[in-house]
């Protein structure tokens, strides 16, 4: 049995992804005020389990918005998107 531990760091943020084997499941979590290193950052609620390195891996670039085609909406864009639909708008791309 081998350990896996991986940090995916972006300025103040960053996800640790972590496994008892190699092979996984994976876990994820969130920390926050990392800037100045892990000892005095803070964990966060925000986690998950994926069974692939490469899920895990993904889920965390979409947490740290290093994947723009998959990063979690803001607060102001989720409520514009509800808004949108609420009111029935349809984006059409004319080109």
């Amino acid at each position: 049995m081998a350990y896996y531990s991986q940090k995916i760091i972006s300025g103040n943020r960053a996800v640790i992804i972590s496994a008892n084997e190699e092979t996984g499941p994976f876990s994820c979590r969130v920390w926050v005020n990392v800037r100045q290193g892990f000892e005095n950052a803070d964990a966060t609620t925000v986690s998950c389990k994926r069974q692939t390195l490469a899920g895990a891996v993904k889920w965390a670039r979409g947490q740290l918005g290093l994947d723009t085609a998959w990063a979690p909406l803001t607060p102001a864009q989720a409520a514009d998107a509800h808004r949108r639909e609420a009111s029935g708008f349809v984006n059409v791309n004319h080109d």
